[in-house]
């Protein structure tokens, strides 16, 4: 019987464990105090070509971050354009729901007759009609440019509704960051003079609270939130303060709608009968 419910127990366990996001973590928190940021999760609609222009020897490039062969007889244009994003989710300084974006377009004839579209980043994003993605934009005089792009990667299994709600947790993983280390590096600048308004900023700052609405979304809060709250509590202890303990959060379900606190208590109770 022990032995038996060791092995289910190993197993629930095992399932209860947050798997790692489909969606790759970018850390973009210093972005978030410049007024021309602008973050939103969306469908991109119909592409309007403009301007196009033959790209010379070396600056055209297939290459999307991983290991690629190369393709001989290739060739590269750039395309300037424009384009109607769907918004699904407007994340970071705007509220529309539909914005008109700029951006420029590699298409590459292959020798073999074939073509392929990227948006002209570093590395190459593909471009494909449709495409959802979590899109970071610049604003100047009024245009929004697309500066990158973080698209839902149609090899992995995961929806559009867990793709926003993943966007969603990483730009509430960011704003997290942000707050962190402007209170971390607020204080260590006014405790000198200000130990009082140091603590304070610190103690406010551990209060707030990250609700994450993914159970893999808890992979960025271990990796990138709680090394930065644990250096604002070494600094309230460096203060003579007992930090207070983390706030409690929204605990995100997993598959299937069952969140693990659930899944561990149901065990427990099946191992005293």
């Amino acid at each position: 019987m022990a032995r038996m419910f060791a092995t289910l127990l190993t197993a629930l366990v095992s399932f209860a464990e947050p798997q790692g996001p489909a969606l790759q973590f970018v850390d973009f928190a210093s972005d978030l105090g410049k007024p021309s940021f602008c973050l939103v999760a969306g469908t991109l609609g119909k592409i309007t070509e403009g301007k196009k222009e033959r790209l010379k020897g070396g600056e055209g490039s297939l290459d999307e971050g991983g290991v690629m062969a190369s393709v001989s007889g290739t060739v590269f244009t750039k395309v300037q354009a424009t384009a109607k994003l769907l918004v699904s989710k407007p994340l970071h300084g705007t509220k529309d729901d539909t914005l008109t974006v700029a951006f420029d377009m590699q298409v590459a004839k292959l020798g073999d007759g074939g073509q392929r579209r990227h948006f002209l980043l570093t590395p190459r994003v593909p471009l494909e009609d449709g495409m959802l993605a979590l899109w970071f934009l610049e604003r100047d005089k009024g245009k929004l440019t697309i500066a990158r792009v973080v698209r839902l990667d149609p090899k992995k299994p995961t929806n559009a509704e867990t793709f926003t709600r993943l966007c969603v947790d990483l730009y509430a993983v960011n704003v997290r960051i942000a707050e962190l280390k402007a209170a971390h590096d607020n204080a260590l600048r006014s405790r000198a003079t200000d130990k009082k308004g140091a603590i304070a900023v610190l103690q406010k700052a551990l209060e707030k609270p990250c609700t994450l609405l993914e159970a893999g979304s808890e992979n960025w809060r271990r990796m990138e939130i709680d090394p930065l709250e644990q250096k604002v509590r070494k600094v309230l202890e460096d203060l003579g303060v007992r930090p207070a303990s983390r706030p409690s959060t929204d605990e995100p379900p997993l598959e299937g709608g069952i969140k693990e606190s659930s899944l561990l208590r149901a065990v427990t109770r099946f191992s005293v009968r």
